[in-house]
């Protein structure tokens, strides 16, 4: 479960820079730039130089419009511009003459990142929310960067002592290896100490993006020799909005595995609940927001499994039809008929018959052997081996 409350950071902030000038295209000096989240009402304001150019950083995530103006000329507008996050875009202004009123507004077109020779990829929100996700873990379309690999772990889910996140960190971008990439959740370190693997995954729902820089990131950046993933979560705006939901999958709706089925095992009872809700809206209007999200987990995860079981001659000690993979006899010995011969050597020789006495079997090996199932399966030809199959959770 968690609590957010918006806070600027670096490394999960956008940056909108550029020029303004009028007609002619001279510089227009101390002209008020102005961008304007139209989520949250956030106002951030820049003044351009002598010679037009303006920078507003630290711009949190979302959609903006942004704004030049200067007395005696007619304002300007920007809509449409949606920034995402470690982005720096280039927005310029030509500013006419034209009364107070006057105004001029223009819809943003795709923004060129022309301010940073970063070479990455952005996963926006909607492809998190629309994309099919295996488990819903928006970190399975880190694979949509060109240039990285996956890992053989990257598919699991992990377990109760490492959490479903873990091994989503098993990939390599740009030749780099799993351990070398930093993962940052809104602008905090995300990894383990011992592997530097994900320590945590926001629930679908809770991810706004990520972004997977694979080269020439910048220098606020260390600790890696690979790449650099940036997770922002989130935020709550003046909009008061939420979701419920519950993914189910249920055994009526499957069909028997194909091993149970060959060993004539009765389909097992299997159940997974991923639910969750997540709200978010204003405190104070235009000031303060809260964004909140819990996800749970409820599963039972069946396997069939083929394993090697005591038959019914070595129950009794009789290993006399007990053969490795060679058709050799798996000769057992008598321990107490160990010598030590002059040259040092031990020796011991073997069971009559390759058979162990019943008053030679000890009663707490007895007494474990009644833990083991009866084999329920051939096995193979010359071993025996691989006897037992068995469903369960």
């Amino acid at each position: 479960m968690g609590l957010g409350f918006a806070v600027d950071v670096l490394a999960q902030s956008a940056q909108v820079s550029g020029r303004v000038a009028d007609a002619s295209e001279s510089s227009v000096p101390v002209a008020t730039v102005t961008a304007v989240n139209e989520g949250t009402g956030l106002r951030r304001a820049s003044t351009s130089n002598s010679e037009g150019y303006y920078a507003i950083p630290a711009l949190p995530p979302g959609p903006y419009r942004v704004t030049a103006e200067l007395s005696g000329f007619a304002t300007s507008i920007r809509r449409g511009l949606v920034l995402v996050a470690d982005q720096s875009v280039r927005v310029d202004f030509v500013l006419g003459v034209g009364g107070v009123t006057a105004e001029v507004t223009v819809t943003a077109d795709a923004l060129l990142e022309s301010q940073s020779a970063t070479l990455g990829t952005i996963v926006t929100e909607r492809s998190i929310r629309e994309l099919p996700l295996d488990v819903r873990d928006p970190m399975g379309l880190v694979v949509l960067t060109p240039g990285v690999v996956t890992g053989g772990l990257f598919g699991n889910t992990g377990s109760l002592d490492v959490g479903r996140g873990f091994f989503k960190a098993d990939f390599k971008v740009a030749g780099g290896r799993p351990e070398a990439q930093d993962i940052l959740l809104d602008g905090a370190s995300n990894t383990t100490g011992d592997r530097t693997f994900m320590a945590y995954i926001p629930p679908v729902d809770a991810t706004q993006e990520f972004k997977v820089e694979t080269n020439a990131f910048s220098a606020e950046y260390g600790r890696t020799t690979g790449g650099v993933v940036t997770i922002v979560t989130r935020a709550g705006s003046n909009k008061l909005t939420g979701t419920a939901y519950d993914f189910l999958r249920d055994s009526a709706l499957d069909a028997n595995g194909f091993f149970a089925n060959r060993a004539g095992l009765p389909k097992v009872d299997f159940r997974r609940n991923q639910f969750g809700a997540v709200v978010g809206g204003p405190i104070r209007r235009d000031r303060t927001f809260f964004f909140a999200a819990y996800e749970g987990l409820r599963q039972d995860y069946p396997q069939t499994l083929i394993s090697t079981v005591p038959t019914e001659r070595q129950r009794l000690g009789d290993f006399s039809q007990t053969y490795d993979s060679q058709g050799r006899l798996v000769v057992i010995y008598d321990p107490r008929t160990t010598t030590r011969l002059p040259n040092g050597q031990i020796m011991r020789q073997p069971f009559p018959g390759n058979v162990i006495p019943a008053d030679r079997i000890d009663p707490v090996a007895r007494a474990v052997l009644g833990y083991y199932p009866a084999p329920n399966r051939p096995g193979a030809s010359t071993t025996g081996a691989d006897n037992y199959v068995h469903t369960g959770v």
